[in-house]
Order: structure tokens, then sequence, then C-alpha cells
């Protein structure tokens, strides 16, 4: 699905640049794959949503998508490490840390001799490469919190689930008194 970000008048913000990419990554992950897996059959996906706002003390986001939304049921474990509803993924093809590089250049060779079957990278292409070791939002989480923040989640089960997240701005070091 397409990601739209829309912007109600936040203003830039410090903030670790690792940590941030990490907490947005995986919630993009999470809302796109929810919403492949309960519309790709009809082919029309519907966007995830992004809006940003703030004040001089939080940037918040939230992330909307509607991808079925969380079993109630389910609740209690989104939050525990290694609770995941993807299934296991046998290769790992993508970055292998936070702050590493992807690397998908072997799926796009031009030469015929060294790419990969084509239903293969299809396949490979299909399942999230980031998908299925349960950690992505505990972590997620505990970044936000580590730096002042949170998050949290809103479901509507069966249409699809609001993430929201609130980033303290990291303040400038007040000079030392004399």
């Amino acid at each position: 699905p397409r990601i739209t970000v829309m912007d109600s008048g936040a203003t830039s913000f410090s903030f670790v640049p690792r940590y941030l990419f990490y907490i947005f990554s995986e919630l993009f992950k999470n809302s796109a794959r929810a919403t492949v897996e309960r519309h790709a059959a009809w082919g029309d996906l519907p966007d995830v949503e992004v809006l940003i706002s703030g004040n001089e003390e939080v940037c918040s986001c939230r992330v909307s998508d509607e991808g079925g939304g969380i079993p109630v049921r389910n609740l209690p474990q989104i939050w525990s490490y290694f609770y995941t509803t993807a299934e296991p993924v046998e290769v790992t093809v993508s970055r292998s840390a936070v702050d590493a590089p992807p690397d998908w250049r072997w799926l796009v060779k031009t030469d015929e001799d060294q790419n990969p079957d084509r239903v293969e990278v299809e396949r490979m292409i299909m399942r999230s490469p980031l998908a299925g070791l349960g950690c992505g939002l505990p972590l997620s989480r505990l970044y936000a919190s580590y730096l002042g923040g949170s998050i949290e989640l809103q479901t509507l089960p069966m249409y699809g689930t609001d993430a929201f997240v609130y980033l303290s701005r990291l303040q400038h070091e007040r000079p030392a008194e004399e």
C-alpha cells in the first residue's frame, strides 16, 4: 500500500535517528503487512495514513491502517517479546541491524545466470523479511520509553489499527549555573 503522510503544522525536532527509524519501520511494516493480507485479493489497497502533529514539548504521530485490526483476544500479547502472527522466515534478506543498510541487490541482478528463479524472487518479496521475530513492537515501545516517549495502539477488530507515537522533544543542555 501507499503510505501517505499529512503534517498538521508540526515543527522539526531532534531525536536519535536510529531509534526513530526502527520505531517507524516496525509500525509501517506491521500496517503494510496487515493491509496487504486483508485487501490483496481485491487488488485495491487502501493507504496507510500517517498524521504528524506536535507542540514545543512533544511530537505526535498516528499511523492508521485498514488491515483488519487486532483480535481483542491477542491484545495482551502484542507487547510480549517473541509473540508474532507472521510465518517463520527461512532466509533473512534484509538488514542485519537497526542501522545497517538493506541489501536487496541479489534480487535485482540483471545477469540471468546469477538471478534466482523468478517465482522464488516473488515469494521472497511478498514475505516480509522483517516479520516473524516478535520483537518489533516491544523494542519500539522500549526505545520510545527510554527516550521519554510512548507508543499506544487502538484497534477496531475487522477494520484496522491506529498506532500513536508520542516522542518528547530532546531538550538542549542547560548551561551550568555559576
